[in-house]
């Protein structure tokens, strides 16, 4: 998927539809990967709980806290190649 977006981009396509697209797609395969993220580590942690009481290691979800920081910047560059698409637009039906 990245790829065709960097080959869209290297041919000055930016604002293509297919980009957005292509990053819709992206945005939403990464979303359920840090939703089982999220659930394989309440699963990990409701399990772990059941054996070890007073734990004082507890795991860093760093899964979870990587895939919503990368779900966060995803969604702002979906949302400027979005507003990008619209300015392209109006940019093409003034000229």
């Amino acid at each position: 998927m990245s790829v065709v977006i960097v080959k869209n981009i290297k041919q000055e396509g930016y604002f293509a539809d297919s980009n957005l697209n292509l990053l819709k797609k992206l945005l939403i395969s990464v979303a359920g990967y840090t939703i089982i993220s999220i659930v394989d580590f309440i699963m990990l942690m409701t399990h772990r709980a059941g054996f070890i009481k007073y734990a004082n290691n507890v795991l860093y979800p760093s899964g979870v806290t990587t895939g919503l920081l990368f779900l966060a910047v995803l969604y702002v560059v979906y949302l400027v190649f979005k507003y990008g698409m619209k300015v392209q637009e109006d940019a093409d039906s003034i000229i």
